[in-house]
């Protein structure tokens, strides 16, 4: 015969379950509902075990339910609990008040010791001093000896020098970019009514040109690409082009990125990083490598004379582009650059480096227009269109007038329709699906000129 098992009972003759939810409603005296008290033990009672139980203390009359809703609370009677005296009560908030200010005064004194804890981790330890000191020492050494060089006899140049050695080197290099522009100024009228471009003229007329280039300042094109690493900063001296270039993949040999093959704590002061400094940062000695994730992680640095010189060309690229885009609406001729940047330095026009130059040269145009610095306009462009069917053709003739700026000539003869024409660069793209769509690709669209301009001379 198997024997059952019954849920042992305490000295009040509940079982333990029943005791445990029991205590717990007397020790936190509030009301719960059955799901909550479940939860709260922790699951030592499952929810329905709870359930029955508290239904079974309310027929006992030791805890009272309320139902609000679909919920029902239970609590405590309350009547099993002596009510505390005036007096008692008075004792008990002055017991409280005074546990919190013991509890304020041990908050007080964690934030203190905290404190003291935080600025001995970040305090060096006896080691880690004598090893900083050490390297400051070495470092110290080396830059004796560097000065005692410096002293045995090599001319050294004063600051002053050195600030009147660059006026003069840019005050020659402007006097030198005004007469190369007023050349370009006679220059370009001169190849326009050629028809020929700047090399023939000038070899034509027996005129040399610079053997560097005028865009380009031979000493600015130099590029310093930074990384701090180890608590150190490290620099190498490029070419910023070549570096764009290898980060690329374009360019792999170092030696035609690098200015000069080697890592500088300071490249305007020659300062070249110690060996130590480098093992220490890079945990190799293999320059190449040091070098290579310079250029790969470092933050290349632009220098005043090279930003100021991507300006300017910034700015002559906008202008030819302007040039390149409009004309004159009056006479259907284009512009020089030279009169493109003259209405740009009136409306005091500000590059950015950073931006496309053909968004630029959009603003440049718009702004000429809004302005009227000069009578412009975007050159027209000339097409060819050609449809199959003559009966076709004229139905899309319809819908092609609005997109036309002008119609130079209309062939209705033999079997398809021709139409030469001239529209804004801005309704390329529509005529293109028109034709597209309405012929199922059967029409064709021939561009003849991306600029429509006037030839020959002008009647003077």
């Amino acid at each position: 015969m198997a024997k059952t098992k019954k849920a042992s009972q305490g000295s009040s003759g509940k079982d333990d379950t029943e005791q445990i939810v029991l205590d717990y409603l007397k020790k936190q005296n509030r009301p719960y509902s059955a799901t909550d008290i479940s939860s709260n033990l922790h699951n030592a009672v499952t929810k329905t075990a709870t359930q029955k139980i508290l239904s079974s203390l309310v027929t006992q009359d030791e805890v009272t339910c309320k139902t609000y809703g679909k919920q029902t609370v239970y609590v405590i009677k309350q009547d099993q609990f002596e009510s505390p005296s005036n007096d008692e009560l008075v004792q008990m908030d002055s017991q409280i008040e005074a546990i919190k200010n013991e509890i304020n005064q041990y908050k007080e004194e964690t934030k203190q010791l905290q404190s003291v804890l935080s600025g001995l981790n970040n305090s060096l330890t006896n080691e880690q001093i004598e090893t900083e000191l050490n390297s400051l020492n070495e470092e110290n050494a080396k830059y004796e000896e560097r000065l005692k060089e410096l002293r045995s006899g090599t001319r050294l140049i004063s600051r002053e020098e050195k600030e009147n050695i660059d006026m003069m080197y840019e005050r020659n290099r402007k006097l030198w970019k005004e007469r190369k522009r007023m050349c370009m100024d006679i220059l370009d009228p001169m190849c326009e009514s050629m028809e020929k471009k700047p090399a023939e003229v000038m070899e034509e007329l027996g005129l040399e040109s610079d053997p560097v280039n005028f865009n380009v300042d031979p000493l600015t094109n130099v590029s310093i690409v930074r990384l701090r690493k180890g608590g150190k900063r490290f620099e190498v001296a490029c070419y910023k082009n070549k570096v764009l270039e290898w980060r690329n993949g374009i360019e792999t040999d170092l030696d035609n990125v690098l200015q000069i093959n080697n890592v500088f704590l300071n490249v305007s002061k020659g300062q070249v990083a110690p060996k130590d400094d480098l093992q220490k940062a890079f945990k190799t000695e293999d320059l190449n490598k040091i070098i290579e994730e310079i250029l790969k992680k470092g933050e290349m640095q632009v220098g005043e004379k090279e930003r100021s010189n991507q300006i300017d060309n910034t700015y002559r690229e906008i202008a030819t582009m302007v040039a390149e885009k409009c004309v004159n609406p009056e006479t259907k001729r284009p512009y020089t650059v030279t009169m493109i940047e003259k209405a740009m330095g009136e409306l005091h026009i500000s590059v950015k480096t950073n931006r496309s130059t053909k968004s630029q040269a959009l603003d440049v145009i718009k702004q000429i227009q809004e302005k009227k610095i000069i009578p412009i306009a975007r050159a027209q462009m000339r097409l060819r269109i050609t449809i199959p069917n003559v009966k076709e053709g004229k139905r899309i003739r319809e819908k092609l007038v609005p997109l036309i700026a002008q119609t130079e000539d209309e062939n209705f003869d033999g079997d398809e329709y021709e139409l030469l024409c001239t529209i804004d660069p801005g309704q390329y793209r529509a005529i293109s699906e028109l034709l597209q769509n309405d012929t199922k690709g059967k029409g064709q669209l021939e561009l003849l000129s991306l600029n429509d301009t006037s030839e020959g001379d002008i009647q003077l």
